[in-house]
Formats: C-alpha cells, sequence, structure tokens
C-alpha cells in the first residue's frame, strides 16, 4: 500500500516506477503508473540486486530508490556497496539504519541518550526474563524486536494476526514468552504507555545529507488497526511545537538522513510525550502531505536527481488521510469496544480528503481491493 502512493506520485510526472516487492498480491503492482513489479525473496538480496543493476543498465541512468519497508530498507543498507555502482542510495551509516530497524539496539540507545522511551527488554533466556520481570511496571507489550520482520512474523492472538501482544501479569508475561520466543525473531518487552489510541503522534522529516531539514511536519493518528497496538488508518495533520521539538531532538542525536517518521504516544499518566519508535523511510500516511500542495516523493526523487525542490507548507486542519480496507476494520473493533459510534465514524469519513486507495485516475487499485474484499467474505462464508 506505502509503494502505490509513490508510484501515482511519480508516475504523474512521467517517471519510469518500478516496484519491488515481497507481497503476492502488492495492490501497488495494479496501478497503472508501475511500469513494471518485481517480485523480491529478501532471504536472496543477490536477485535484488541483479534486477537493480539490469534496469539501470537499460536505462542508462542511476534509478532513485525510494524506500517503502523496512525489509527494503535494510536490503539497501546491508548491500550499499554492491549496488552503488548501479543506483543512487541516500542513506545514513548502516549502523544508523540498524539502529532504528533493531527496536532492541534502539530502546538501548534512547536509555544511553536519556530519550523519553518507555523501559524495554530484549530476554533471550529464562534468567533474562525474571531479570524483566523483577524491573518492569505491568502492563507491558510483546513485539517482534526486529521492524523488518514483522510482515512474515506476526504474532496470532485469538485467531488473528498481531504486531504485539498485550500482558498485565508476570505469569501471563511467562506463558507468552514461552510461546512466542524464536532465536530466529528476538522479541522486545517492553512498558506499555497509558492512553487512547487517539494520542499517537508521527513527525515527518526529510533531511538532506548535510544534515538540513528540507520539511518537517507532525501528524495525529486518530484511529490504528490493531487497536491499541496498530498502525494508522485515519491521521490528521497537526501543528504541535511539542512534538516538533522532541522529534528534532531525536533525529538530531540519531543523525538520520532522508526519510524518516517519528513516532511518540502522549502518556494519559503524565501528560508527556513517550518515544516509542523511528521509521527510517517513507511512513504509510504520506500521502496526506498532498493536503499541503506537497508531495513528498516526487520532492525525495527531485533532491536525489540534484533538480530544485521547492517546499510547500503543510497545513492542519485540512482534513484525514485514509486507508479504507483497514480503517473498516478499526472502525467495527472500536465499535465493539464501545469506542466508537456509526455517527462519529461516518463523520469523520465526510472530512477524509485523500484516500491511500483511491485516485481518479487510478481505479485499478480500488477494484482490486473490492475484489480482495468480496474473495475474502466469500471464503468466510463457505
Amino acid at each position: 500500500m506505502n509503494g502505490l502512493a509513490v508510484a501515482r506520485s511519480l508516475g504523474r510526472q512521467s517517471i519510469a516506477v518500478y516496484l519491488f516487492t515481497t507481497e503476492v498480491r502488492d495492490i501497488a503492482a495494479t496501478s497503472r503508473f508501475v511500469s513494471c513489479a518485481i517480485h523480491v525473496d529478501t532471504d536472496h538480496p543477490e536477485s535484488f540486486v541483479a534486477e537493480l543493476a539490469f534496469i539501470a543498465s537499460k536505462h542508462g541512468a542511476k534509478p532513485i530508490i525510494i524506500h517503502t519497508s523496512d525489509d527494503f530498507l535494510m536490503l539497501s543498507s546491508t548491500h550499499r556497496a554492491a549496488l552503488e555502482p548501479y543506483c543512487d542510495v541516500n542513506l545514513p551509516a548502516t549502523e544508523i539504519v540498524e539502529r532504528v530497524i533493531d527496536k532492541g539496539a534502539f530502546n538501548a540507545f534512547c536509555a544511553a541518550q536519556e530519550l523519553p522511551a518507555p523501559l524495554s527488554w530484549c530476554p533471550r533466556s529464562q534468567a533474562d526474563l525474571q531479570h524483566c520481570i523483577a524491573g518492569a511496571c505491568f502492563p507491558l507489550v510483546i513485539k517482534p524486536a526486529l521492524s523488518n520482520s514483522i510482515g512474515r512474523y506476526r504474532f496470532v492472538k485469538d485467531g488473528k494476526p498481531r504486531k504485539m501482544v498485550h500482558v498485565k501479569t508476570a505469569a501471563e508475561l511467562q506463558t507468552q514468552f514461552e510461546e512466542l520466543y524464536s532465536p530466529e525473531c528476538p522479541l522486545l518487552v517492553q512498558e506499555f504507555i497509558e492512553g487512547a489510541d487517539s494520542e499517537h503522534y508521527s513527525f515527518f522529516s526529510y533531511r538532506s545529507k548535510d544534515h538540513r531539514e528540507l520539511i518537517g511536519f507532525g501528524v495525529r493518528k486518530k484511529r490504528i488497526y490493531p487497536v491499541h497496538s496498530g498502525a494508522g488508518t485515519c491521521v490528521e495533520i497537526c501543528e504541535e511545537p511539542e512534538l516538533a521539538k522532541a522529534a528534532r531532538q531525536v533525529i538530531d542525536v540519531l543523525g538520520y538522513t532522508g526519510s524518516s517518521s517519528t513516532c511518540f504516544k502522549r502518556c494519559a499518566l503524565t501528560g508527556k510525550l513517550v518515544l516509542h519508535e523511528v521509521n527510517g523511510r517513507l511512513p504509510a500516511w504520506h500521502g496526506i502531505s498532498q493536503l499541503g500542495n506537497l508531495d513528498l516523493p516526487l520532492m525525495a526523487y527531485r533532491y536525489e536527481c540534484g533538480l530544485q525542490t521547492e517546499i510547500g507548507r503543510v497545513e492542519a486542519n485540512k482534513g484525514n488521510w485514509i486507508i479504507l480496507r483497514s480503517d473498516f476494520a478499526a472502525f467495527r473493533a472500536y465499535r465493539k469496544r464501545g469506542e466508537l459510534s456509526i455517527l462519529q465514524w461516518l463523520r469523520s469519513l465526510a472530512h477524509a480528503r485523500v484516500c491511500a486507495e483511491f485516485a481518479r485516475d487510478d481505479l485499478h487499485p480500488l477494484f482490486h481491493h473490492l475484489g480482495a474484499m468480496m474473495r475474502r467474505t466469500i471464503e468466510r462464508q463457505q
């Protein structure tokens, strides 16, 4: 889904877009603005390098890589020496990329730099787990320690995939650890930040190679899915000086360049913003920048090409960005919990100005999505 907005942004400018994806049925591949969709097995990165080299040689110019997933961010960073002869790779140092991918390393970095992050542990044994239990204040959450593993390693609870699992007691933590732990995908145990889902915020930053901020703005996530532990499904631009200041401090300390989104949640107990992760790529909701006459993928492309970049102002209160397939699921979940009525949901949809699936000049992805919904409905009824 993240790649779809990039394809539309660049394709409308007659820029050839080659989609590299790990998904068999990637909705972005159905866009008329995608010149070619290439499936990549991330366990065999040589195919990724070979395909990029072939595309570059065919066009006679170095292609620009725009990262929309942690898998490909890590691929590009790890294999940058092999990629650089063929394409432009604008990334910070490998250890900085690894620091935002590895949540355990990131939280250790936050502790060392005294950044406002929750207490975290990466238990690898029963002894580590007991140390965690002794120092923790419940409730806690358990999630994969590596963000690029989430797409292929999700917890299944009550028959549904989860990015994280909540635990309220030491006994529950013990049980879940024994069930979920795998050496191939280490776990992160983290204190849960109390507060409503609507208190999740992100700050997008795009920084040049010499660390100048070319663009920076904040968003508030009105709804997330899975509820209480997922990604934004309905998002609005917000002007929060406290958010901007805190996020810029994090990016300064990290030394991150290029695209990043720094994610916080406002703690209901203290009223303060608590840092929970940095994504070193374009966030899924980057299409909301269109409401401020700013095209983030095109801006990044022009900067990487050494072209003059026009920076627009992203203003608050211009409407919502939504992703239909996830927001409908979020609505059903919130309604079941008594946290959202049908009328409240419809009112928020009335303020939607950007829909991730829909574009008047690119209808195939929407039909693809509706067809997939119908297939899933039929399968559930059989």
